[in-house]
């Protein structure tokens, strides 16, 4: 699944991706969505603007993994 934040309120019909915990979803959001059961072993795939615009970076990967650990999900390699 693609994630991303997002700068627009919902119903706004406007898509403009925000860095992880940075826009309307916000972190709670995020974990609400990863601990729900059809999500909870689905992998993510980041959609951000990044710090300077330049796309996914470390921090926000660090972001999803730091909810990822507080809700005990295990990644398997497969």
């Amino acid at each position: 699944m693609h994630a991303n934040d997002t700068k627009m309120e919902l119903g706004s019909g406007v898509d403009r991706h925000e860095n992880i915990g940075d826009g309307f979803i916000g972190l709670d959001g995020f974990e609400a969505i990863m601990a729900h059961e059809a999500f909870r072993d689905v992998p993510f795939l980041l959609e951000v603007p990044g710090p300077e615009k330049k796309g996914p970076d470390r921090e926000n990967v660090e972001r999803i993994k730091a909810i990822r650990d507080r809700l005990g999900i295990s990644v398997d390699a497969q």
